[in-house]
């Protein structure tokens, strides 16, 4: 009793798989496990294959971003046209919904600010920021006459949400001039604390 097997650029052969078969029809453990490997790394890179076709993927420069429908990740210089913000270069995710309907999600590559967007078949929505983790800050300083803390320089890019002290009451504020933020140290009595030594913990994100 026997099979026929053939091997790539081979002929047929036939093997013998009952009793004590030996010799060059004999079908041995080797030569089994040898079939079976080629015939998953056929119908494995069949598949690879297909996925090759149906993914995307690469380097975007002067490309208008509107037009990138493929799925896949791609690196989108900051000469493309419609993406988030100019100022940074972003690594662009692109996923396939329904008929007609897409995903765009661009991550800054600056700052790590993620925007995604959607095309329901019609075109873009406009792009849509999600907001970053929260930081951390712990600053310590001594209050003016005024009881106020100068925290930051930069009030366009970092937004305060609390600011906490072990025994004082602290509030962010922009300065008049829109130039920093600061800090209102208080008592519980809700006065000033004025030209003390405090030491407090901002929670903020940033643009």
């Amino acid at each position: 009793m026997g099979i026929y097997v053939k091997e790539e650029n081979q002929p047929w052969n036939h093997k013998q798989i009952a009793g004590n078969a030996t010799g060059d029809n004999a079908l041995d453990a080797t030569s089994d496990n040898n079939i079976k490997n080629k015939v998953a790394t056929a119908k494995f890179n069949e598949i690879d294959s297909t996925l090759e076709d149906l993914t995307g993927g690469g380097y975007l420069n002067t490309v208008d971003i509107n037009t990138v429908l493929t799925p896949g990740s791609y690196l989108a210089l900051s000469n493309c046209t419609h993406i988030p913000t100019t100022d940074s270069w972003y690594t662009l995710n692109v996923f396939a919904g329904g008929t007609g309907a897409f995903i765009q999600q661009a991550v800054a590559a600056s700052n790590n600010t993620m925007y995604y967007r959607h095309h329901d078949g019609n075109g873009w929505s406009a792009w849509q920021r999600v907001q970053n983790a929260y930081k951390q800050y712990t600053l310590t300083g001594t209050t003016d006459g005024n009881g106020a803390l100068a925290w930051s320089a930069n009030p366009n890019k970092i937004h305060p949400v609390l600011a906490e002290s072990n025994d004082k009451i602290v509030l962010p504020y922009k300065s008049s001039d829109g130039a920093g933020w600061w800090l209102k140290v208080l008592n519980y009595a809700l006065e000033p604390v004025r030209s003390t030594s405090v030491s407090c913990i901002i929670t903020y994100f940033e643009d």
